[in-house]
């Protein structure tokens, strides 16, 4: 009886002990957890609402306690498991709230600017455009000590916000958040006329008083509302008089049908 059973006993052990039948139940509990969700689609239609409801209820309830990750997950679940119904489309949102909250630009604002092409006239446009704006507006630069100020920076976020922030006044002027979003605004033109500024004086540093002059001009046209200070009115009138003492030179043009050579007697062009 013994022989009999030590066979079995041998064969248990190396099933046990290899690594195949892990990755076998694994697989096999990945396929049951799909053909389960499957199963699991309600056929009663108030059901099925019922269920898409709460699932997105629990997602709204982890994005309110900034559990972000595990609220993009629940999102993401709502859309798959429950695609017909309207939380489907609320969830699209709500996922890319969830990225923002995590830090995610990107995604987030992707996923805004999918959920407006796709859903034109939803009545969360309103909140689309105002994440939008703020989503731009938390990822400028920051006042790092170790780093250059702000305004010597990439601004391209300052520049998305401004851009997102003059849509949102244009569509939505009467909302209630119009007002943070005119100072999210004003804050945005400040900080791109600083840098602005600092190009133009970096210009004239590099020995460049007529395209320094030039971006003055431009620059104190395109945001005429900012203030203007004693030291850049004098600088200003400063560089005026310095372009003015130093003509500007222009390289000469090649021509295109330069004259024949004169030839001499005896002598080659």
């Amino acid at each position: 009886m013994s022989v009999c059973v030590m066979p079995a006993l041998l064969l248990l052990f190396a099933q046990v002990q290899s690594p195949m039948m892990g990755l076998e139940d694994r697989s096999m509990n990945s396929r049951d957890r799909s053909l389960a969700a499957v199963a699991d689609q309600e056929t009663d239609p108030a059901k099925y609402r019922a269920k898409a409801k709460a699932l997105y209820l629990h997602a709204e309830s982890l994005l309110k306690r900034d559990l972000g990750m595990e609220a993009a997950q629940t999102f993401s679940s709502v859309i798959e498991q429950y695609p017909f119904s309207r939380y489907a489309v609320m969830a699209e949102l709500g996922h890319a709230l969830s990225l923002a909250a995590q830090g995610e630009s990107e995604g987030a604002l992707a996923g805004f600017t999918r959920f407006l092409k796709q859903h034109p006239g939803h009545p969360k446009t309103v909140d689309v455009r105002y994440a939008i704006v703020t989503t731009n507006w938390s990822e400028r630069p920051g006042d790092f000590i170790l780093l250059p100020p702000p305004h010597e920076r990439d601004l391209e976020d300052a520049r998305g916000t401004l851009i997102a922030a003059n849509a949102f006044l244009r569509q939505h002027g009467a909302d209630e958040r119009a007002a943070e979003v005119r100072k999210i605004k004003r804050a945005a033109r400040s900080l791109l006329y600083r840098q602005a500024l600092f190009l133009a004086h970096w210009t004239a540093d590099q020995g460049r008083p007529h395209a320094a002059l030039v971006r003055w001009t431009s620059l104190r046209e395109e945001f005429a509302e900012q203030p203007l200070s004693a030291k850049d009115e004098l600088w200003s009138a400063a560089l005026t008089q310095r372009v003015a003492k130093t003509p500007l030179k222009l390289p000469k043009e090649p021509e295109l049908y330069p004259a024949a050579p004169v030839v001499k007697d005896g002598q080659r062009p």
